[in-house]
């Protein structure tokens, strides 16, 4: 897994944080067409937050 979101750059809930954070990424060139994600229970885990989040 090699993209986690740095969301404490970010303001307001969790969810919004990571969508804030994943939307830089993109813009920043961080995160390129092809790269994959983390599964949604490996990011939870990363981020130390509840899989339901």
């Amino acid at each position: 897994m090699d993209w986690i979101p740095t969301v404490s750059e970010w303001h307001g809930p969790i969810f919004l944080r990571i969508v804030d954070a994943l939307a830089a990424d993109i813009a920043s060139g961080r995160l390129v067409r092809g790269q994959r994600l983390p599964t949604h229970r490996a990011l939870a885990s990363a981020l130390d937050i509840d899989l339901t989040t």
